[in-house]
């Protein structure tokens, strides 16, 4: 890639070619026109324009002012073309307004070493700061990923502990409405071993009914989404997921179920019946 074609890659800058860039893509067709120092061709989907307007000459960034000398196709696909001293010149003049310069390459951290290297004989000059913008996006990439991803975490734990206070909550409800039944359980002399065995074969039965159809739909729904190509998806559920998840589930509605009931029947049978004849 020419130099000329490097800048025209670079932002804030202008696309420009020199005058014999310009004649090897239109062989013969501008080898009696010279330009001289100052002058300049601009591109003629400019041309109707600069001449109502009676433009005749180009203040560049660089703040150098350029002379149209004349115009040349759209198709080259640049904005002016200048003889190679001009050309040199607006390189090097952005080259020390933006103190930086791009350089392309397949090798990154090969050349940002050599760079390093050949900048020690003048470190009493400048500092160099050599850096590979690829690895800096990807950085970016990787810390607003990293930032949606805790995000997404935060709202999951969030979530989590407010479904499992209104589980456990619903629990104590439903149990704390079942307390006669449970006291008349210990009244007939019912071990407490065996209620809560009752309870929590129970509790699992319940969690059975409700968990495993609503995983195995989630799970369907997000596979036949990621299925559709238009929509660009990606959301695997993958079965070790969804394994886990069934059985966290059962581990937490077990736990939090047998909470309340281990209350109730750590009280004796007799406490429990006389808080059933104060109710009546």
């Amino acid at each position: 890639m020419s130099q000329n074609k490097a800048l025209g890659l670079t932002m804030n800058s202008y696309r420009i070619a020199s005058l014999e860039e310009l004649r090897t893509e239109y062989p013969g067709k501008y080898d009696d026109i010279s330009l001289k120092n100052g002058e300049v061709l601009v591109n003629d989907s400019e041309e109707i324009d600069y001449k109502r307007r009676e433009i005749k000459s180009i203040t560049m960034k660089n703040e150098r002012s350029y002379q149209i000398a004349g115009y040349f196709p759209e198709a080259l696909n640049v904005d002016y073309v200048l003889n190679d001293a001009d050309c040199l010149q607006i390189r090097n003049d952005y080259i020390l307004s933006s103190k930086s310069y791009n350089l392309y390459t397949e090798q990154t951290e090969q050349a940002i070493k050599d760079l390093k290297k050949y900048a020690k004989e003048y470190a009493d000059i400048f500092i160099l700061q050599a850096v590979s913008h690829q690895q800096e996006q990807l950085n970016e990439f990787e810390e607003a990923r990293r930032e949606s991803v805790n995000s997404r975490n935060l709202i999951a734990i969030a979530a989590a502990f407010l479904a499992l206070f209104a589980i456990y909550f619903t629990i104590k409800s439903n149990v704390a409405s079942r307390m006669e039944e449970l006291t008349v359980y210990r009244l007939i002399g019912i071990s407490s071993r065996s209620i809560i065995h009752a309870y929590l074969l129970e509790m699992i039965l319940i969690t059975s009914y409700t968990v495993l159809p609503a995983v195995l739909i989630t799970s369907g729904i997000l596979h036949f989404i990621s299925s559709v190509p238009s929509l660009e998806l990606n959301l695997s559920f993958p079965w070790w997921a969804a394994i886990l998840l069934i059985a966290v589930l059962y581990l937490l509605n077990v736990l939090i179920s047998i909470l309340p009931v281990c209350n109730i029947l750590s009280k004796p049978p007799a406490k429990l019946a006389a808080k059933k004849l104060e109710r009546i």
